[in-house]
Order: structure tokens, then sequence, then C-alpha cells
């Protein structure tokens, strides 16, 4: 008996058992026999991380070790080919700011962005059912611990950067607050990009940066403010 080169057995897309009937003679006497067999199943469906369309807020609020979101997997397999384990963070965390559990799959924050890093972060996943690894899937977070324009209202000490989006200068304009400042822009791996450790408020700063979102920061005596500065 062999199996016809033509068909393909997959345990989970087609049939899970087949009866074959067959006959032995000797030229007098016959017979006749029924045989089942069973198609069982084989851990050979790699698990499929459920895609977040949607960015993930995280805000100064959100405590240490504070649930953030749950991924999710999908797998074919059956049983015990589905067990998923070994949840990982693989990418995007190298400020190792979100920790993820390896059973659960369940996102939280490992620790807070006091320095105001990051307005935006790709974490990338990885999941296994034991045997077989997922493809890398992309969870992205919003950091809401940032100030941009729309936040801003012009009051006594505070700040307000303009034009922004900006194309090859901008100006950080003060009320009343006339110390030096020192100034940086950064993209959004944390990569420091221009630094001004004396910079003069209401004076314009010259760029050749490429168009996208960076972060800028200012620190100072009672200051350490952070923008998101669009550059077009």
């Amino acid at each position: 008996m062999f199996l016809n080169e033509n068909l393909v057995l997959d345990y989970e897309s087609g049939t899970k058992s087949f009866d074959i009937s067959f006959s032995i003679a000797d030229g007098k006497n016959q017979t006749e026999h029924t045989i089942s067999i069973n198609v069982t199943d084989e851990n050979d469906n790699i698990p499929v991380i459920v895609q977040n369309p949607d960015p993930i807020n995280v805000n100064n609020n959100f405590a240490v070790d504070q649930a953030i979101y749950t991924v999710n997997a999908n797998d074919l397999d059956t049983d015990d080919n589905t067990n998923l384990s070994n949840w990982r963070i693989v990418g995007g965390n190298e400020l190792g700011l979100f920790k993820i559990d390896p059973d659960t799959g369940v996102i939280s924050l490992a620790k807070k962005d006091t320095d105001n890093h990051l307005l935006e972060i790709e974490l990338q996943i990885m999941v296994s059912d034991g045997e077989l690894n997922s493809q890398i899937s992309t969870i992205t977070i919003i950091m809401n611990t940032l100030m941009g324009i729309d936040d801003l209202h012009l009051t006594e000490n505070d700040f307000i950067l303009y034009p922004n989006p900006s194309t090859n200068f901008f100006v950080i304009k003060s009320t009343n607050y006339s110390e030096l400042l020192s100034l940086q822009i950064l993209d959004y791996t944390g990569k420091i990009l221009i630094v001004n450790d004396k910079y003069q408020l209401n004076s314009p700063v010259y760029h050749n940066l490429a168009k996208g979102n960076y972060i800028l920061r200012i620190k100072g005596n009672e200051v350490n403010k952070s923008f998101k500065l669009n550059v077009k």
C-alpha cells in the first residue's frame, strides 16, 4: 500500500481519517478487510501574532509594573502544539522601558522614561509554540510624556516653539525667562543629533534635519521641557 504522491495530508485543513477497504484472494478464496488510517497532527504551523492596528498610549500616570497591553497569537496546530510560551521583546526596547511576561504576553512598564527620551516606540515581539518561532510583530507605543506645541499655553516662565512644523530653523520664545539653556534635538531612537549648551531664548536655531518628527529638549535652572519638533 502506497500513498498517492499527489495527495497532501494536512491535519488542520484536510481529512483526518481514511477507511480503506481491500480484498485478498488466493485464486479460490477471497477475504475482504477494512482498515482505518488516522492522520495525526504535526507541529508544522508557526504561531501568528495578532496585529494591533492602533498605537498604544502610555502616559505619566502609568506605574512601574502596570500592564499596558496583552499580545495574542494564533496557531493552526492543535493540542500541545499550540502551547504558546517564551514571549519576548527582540527589538525597540534599547532603554529597557518595557518588559513582557514570557508566559502570558502581557507588556508592562519596566521603568519610567524620566528623561523623556522618546515619543514613539516600536517594540518587536516574538513568541514560540515550544518548537517553532513566530515572525517578528511590531507593537507601536506612544509615550504621552512629552509636551508638544498643542499642549503649550504662553504663561509666566513658560515657553513656546515656533514655527512648528519647521523648515530650516525654529525659535523658542519665553515671556520672562532670560537664562541660557541647554538644547538638544533627538530622533525617536534617542540618538542626539544637535546640541547647544548655551542657547539664548528668542534666537533662531538653524538646522538641516531631514523631514520627520524629532524630540526637542531644553534644560536649565528649574526648566526641563520637551517638545515634538516636526520638520517638513
